[in-house]
């Protein structure tokens, strides 16, 4: 050992203990171990809580071999020996004592290696080593320290999370004790370890009145991670999930877990509807999470279907585009569920969607490319694209009934007893722009088929500006053409669908009478964006000319 450290130690020369800095660390980064050991000797004396010097010296050495061990970066050579000296520190009290509440002096050396242990939080094997004696400083009853481990563990947890998963009930003891901070640390223990923490997740919601945002938050984000494996688990939580949906930097995340839960349990949530409801008026941005609550919840009985179907078609006009089409997708599967809820309300909802949908789209569907302007003022427009026009979307309409139609079709067949009727779903397409109403069946495949030659026919021509559509266009004479009738073949149903009207075959149904209503809505919707397309080309042209 280095001769100024024997001298210090060995005489707990507090007058020379200043020296040790201007040592070179090359002299003494092989001391460091005898160093240690002498150290802990020294703080295990009967006298040392007593002795100031002793003290003193001790926070000098530790604090000059702490800055050697970081300078020569040689933390995980000597990590065994300063592991040992904290196991020393915790045969001592560590709790803060006095009216001045000063930690103790075994506290303070404590302090100081963990510290500088973590400092090195992505090296494995000093991890494996320290993780173990460092949880065990928890307990202690040293809140400052209690903290400082709780930030130091949440970095380690990133990576070794594996290594913490045996000491759960220390870091919940801790955290039921106040040490909140550790709350962090749940969430990536349980993604290696679930078996260990989920038992003590349902105790947590009683804190969340004590919690602050950030400590909230990681509460949740362990409360999701188990609601998308165990949600059952959760089952005593709703009630006080419910008290945080009123939080906007809660409400989202809060959704999200009771939907998890409203899929398993869904008569859990029947009591807490109107706090769902409320709640999403209060943050527009959970109405699209809030419907499939709702939704689930409704699948219990047509009462709450009722209430859910409501709320839908109350927030489905005014929602985003990603909203809509989850909020689509929950009345689809409530009238599948209930078809008797399947009303003139629905379809007005539907047209009042698609009405204000064209209206937005109205401004955007013309790609007019400007790409040059002359000095004199004149613009030249580029009416053509480049690029393919987006594929065809489906109707709203077709959307909400085409699982309604299967369930009045297989319910008219068994009615009816026909041995050769067909249980497969009847998918709808529908194109209000591109192309006419189509129904889609196995059994009609051909017919399907040409009328999509058609209507890759009709794009393969545009119109020119020198074409008898221009002059017929001007003169306020618009005519478009009627789509040719849909023809569905099947052994309980014929239906031909002109502009307004349908007949039925063998099979009958109210099933017909939906899908009638929704292809006036589809075929009227075409024609005004054909309209619409077909005038704003023609006045773009008509100024151009005017401009040359």
């Amino acid at each position: 050992m280095h001769e100024l450290f024997t001298k210090v130690l060995s005489k707990r020369d507090l007058s020379r203990a200043g020296d040790l800095f201007s040592v070179p660390d090359s002299e003494i980064v092989n001391d460091i171990s005898e160093v240690l050991s002498d150290i802990s000797l020294i703080i295990s004396l009967p006298d040392y809580l007593k002795n100031n010097n002793d003290q003193s010296v001790v926070e000098i050495c530790v604090t000059r071999v702490l800055s050697c061990i970081r300078e020569t970066k040689t933390a995980e050579r000597y990590c065994a020996a300063l592991v040992d000296l904290l196991k020393t520190c915790l045969l001592w009290n560590l709790q803060p004592a006095g009216s001045a509440k000063e930690d103790p002096p075994h506290a303070k050396i404590a302090a100081d290696i963990i510290s500088s242990i973590f400092l090195n939080y992505d090296k494995k094997e000093l991890m494996k080593i320290s993780l173990p004696v460092a949880v065990q400083f928890l307990p202690k009853g040293n809140r400052e320290l209690s903290r400082n481990l709780a930030s130091y563990l949440s970095l380690a947890a990133i990576d070794y999370a594996y290594l913490l998963s045996p000491h759960v009930s220390s870091i919940m003891d801790s955290i039921m004790g106040g040490n909140f901070g550790l709350l962090r640390v749940l969430s990536q223990i349980y993604e290696v370890s679930p078996d260990e923490v989920s038992p003590h997740a349902p105790i947590l919601v009683a804190l969340l009145p004590q919690c602050d945002s950030q400590e909230k938050l990681a509460v949740l984000q362990l409360y999701l991670l188990i609601a998308q494996k165990t949600p059952l688990v959760l089952e005593s939580c709703v009630p006080r999930l419910c008290e945080l949906l009123y939080d906007n930097e809660t409400a989202t995340i809060t959704m999200q877990i009771l939907l998890k839960i409203s899929e398993q349990r869904p008569l859990l949530i029947v009591e807490h509807c109107d706090k769902i409801k409320a709640a999403s008026k209060a943050n527009p941005n959970t109405i699209s999470l809030a419907g499939q609550i709702l939704a689930s919840a409704g699948r219990t009985n047509k009462v709450h279907a009722q209430y859910a179907l409501d709320f839908v078609l109350e927030h489905l006009p005014h929602a985003d585009r990603t909203s809509q089409t989850n909020l689509l997708q929950e009345a689809t599967k409530l009238c599948s569920s209930f078809p008797v809820l399947f009303t003139d309300k629905v379809l007005a909802c539907v047209r009042q969607k698609n009405a204000l949908s064209q209206q937005k789209l109205s401004t955007t569907d013309i790609n007019i490319d400007v790409s040059n302007k002359t000095s004199g003022g004149v613009t030249i427009v580029n009416l053509n694209s480049s690029t393919d026009p987006p594929p065809p979307t489906p109707t709203a309409a077709a959307a909400v009934v085409a699982t309604v139609l299967n369930t009045a079709a297989i319910a008219n067949n068994h009615n009816n007893n026909l041995p050769n009727a067909s249980a497969t779903s009847i998918p709808i397409t529908a194109d209000p722009v591109t192309c006419p109403t189509t129904v889609s069946v196995a059994a009609a495949t051909a017919t399907t088929g040409r009328m999509h030659k058609n209507k890759n026919k009709s794009r393969s021509s545009p119109s020119s500006p020198k074409d008898g559509s221009r002059k017929a266009l001007l003169s306020g004479n618009l005519k478009i053409s009627t789509a040719q009738p849909t023809v569905v073949n099947t052994n309980t149903t014929v239906i031909h669908h002109s502009n307004n009207a349908a007949m039925t075959g063998v099979g009958g149904g109210g099933g017909v009478v939906v899908l009638t209503s929704l292809l006036v809505v589809a075929e009227e919707a075409r024609q005004t964006k054909l309209a619409q397309m077909a005038v704003s080309k023609e006045i773009i042209f008509a100024k151009l000319q005017i401009t040359k």
